[in-house]
């Protein structure tokens, strides 16, 4: 069971890793349509969660990427997606980020 104080931190190490994930050059956000960025982390708590980001077209012109990521401990709730939390951002090939 996801209580709050573990939801507040997977909330913080997912808001970090898209942080990180934002940074990168689109050409590269592009390449997470075919192969997400999966990650691991561990909790202060001593969880371990895994972090996975990937990407889809957001429009048929393909001029809008949009990045999401979701963290979850791997436990039950995690694959009926009650306890995954998912954060996403929209990328373009100028380099702005939404």
């Amino acid at each position: 069971m996801m209580t709050k104080s573990h939801k507040i931190e997977s909330e913080e190490n997912l808001r970090a890793r898209m942080s990180e994930i934002r940074r990168r050059p689109f050409a590269e956000l592009v390449r997470l349509i075919d192969v997400a960025d999966c990650v691991e982390v561990k909790g202060q708590n001593g969880k371990d969660y895994q972090i996975e980001v990937n990407a889809a077209w957001d429009d048929k012109e393909k001029t809008r990427l949009r990045v999401y990521g979701s963290i979850d401990d791997g436990g039950f709730r995690a694959w009926l997606n009650w306890g995954r939390l998912i954060q996403d951002f929209f990328a373009f090939p100028d380099g702005r980020t939404e």
